[in-house]
């Protein structure tokens, strides 16, 4: 089979059950959210792909997703995990969320927040695979030489945009809370602990802080590190999303180092694209 035929259809097999899968949840999750029952629940785990999934030593997988509790309005506790993982995420035991359940079947229950962005990553990638299967199918020969000749552009710019993409995303929603959150003083009043797949414990200091409508809350940082920096009873200033109180930082928590090697990863590649581009540019107009 010709190599261009067979990278489309790989293409387009991947492009069908990205898509399918992404349409068919967030699909899914868009009809909970509308028409289900809404309740407040807590993280009580992480469901970690290489560790078990127990409470004592989940946490801190290569890919991870919450297990959440909550008590529906017939008073039946119910326990979900969604069927969607993440590398890096701020839903980490003791944090409150918001859950929409169909009452009819409350396990068929979504975490608010939690599975949207990543399904919406899955539909873009699908549609895009689509698209290079559709456009590598029709390309004439001449085309096709013109892209095998870009591959040395292409190849740093696919890199730089994903590890740019990832480590802005992380960088992002810290310094938004940080310079657009909602400051309160609270008192710690305890710790989460969640473990990397290599052991490594991570801390995260539990507040309890007030709401602007006089509810007080305790919410762990999502921001997590390897050495204690808040002590029980230590008073501390923090930081949260009003649209979302349960995702909150201490003051002065900046990114978690990983999202700032992404980014900077993402950085050089995509300015070595652009500099292999401007060399090829220049042998070809010299020539």
């Amino acid at each position: 089979m010709n190599p261009w035929y067979a990278a489309s259809l790989v293409l387009l097999v991947l492009g069908v059950l990205f898509t399918g899968v992404s349409f068919v949840r967030l699909r899914t999750l868009e009809q909970l959210r509308r028409r289900g029952v809404t309740a407040t629940g807590v993280v009580v785990g992480q469901d970690a792909s290489f560790l078990s999934s127990s409470a004592e030593s989940s946490g801190g997988g290569l890919a991870h997703a919450p297990v959440v509790r909550f008590t529906t309005r017939a008073g039946q506790v119910v326990q979900v995990r969604p069927p969607a993982q993440a590398t890096h995420t701020s839903y980490i035991p003791g944090r409150p969320v918001v859950v929409h359940y169909d009452p009819a079947a409350p396990e068929r229950a979504v975490v608010a927040g939690f599975e949207r962005g990543i399904y919406r990553i899955f539909l873009a990638v699908g549609v895009t695979a689509l698209v290079v299967a559709a456009a590598l199918a029709v390309l004439p020969a001449s085309g096709r030489a013109a892209v095998a000749g870009l591959l040395p552009v292409l190849a740093p710019l696919g890199v730089g945009l994903v590890f740019g993409g990832i480590g802005w995303g992380g960088v992002r929603r810290v310094v938004r809370i940080q310079r657009s959150g909602v400051e309160a003083s609270g008192v710690v009043v305890g710790e989460t602990t969640r473990r990397t797949r290599d052991g490594i414990a991570v801390h995260h200091p539990v507040v309890r802080y007030v709401l602007p409508d006089g509810q007080w809350v305790d919410v762990p940082s999502f921001r997590g590190t390897v050495s204690r920096r808040a002590q029980q009873g230590q008073q501390v200033v923090v930081r949260y999303d009003p649209a979302d109180p349960g995702k909150m930082l201490l003051r002065g928590d900046g990114p978690e180092p990983v999202f700032v090697i992404f980014a900077i990863v993402g950085a050089v590649a995509l300015a070595a694209s652009v500099a292999i581009a401007f060399v090829l540019t220049g042998l070809g107009g010299s020539t």
